[in-house]
């Protein structure tokens, strides 16, 4: 799981970094989120839906899931 965790956390990363390069040039942050953004949210969202007792999720991963969704969120 944290292979997982460790991997939401980049991409966080990579695309608060886009978007901030994004303020000076708008078409950077289309042309390298908008082909990700849709499958990457679709996968939060199902980490999300396993249930707790699962052995393909944990707390840990959930939470980066959160944190993750929070920061494209603001």
């Amino acid at each position: 799981m944290r292979t997982r965790s460790r991997a939401i956390e980049i991409f966080t990363t990579l695309a608060n970094m886009i978007c901030t390069i994004g303020e000076t040039n708008p078409s950077v942050t289309k042309s390298l989120l908008n082909p990700v953004l849709p499958t990457f949210t679709e996968a939060l969202v199902n980490s999300l839906n396993l249930p707790n007792e699962s052995h393909l999720t944990d707390s840990g991963l959930k939470t980066e899931v959160l944190k993750g969704k929070m920061k494209f969120l603001t």
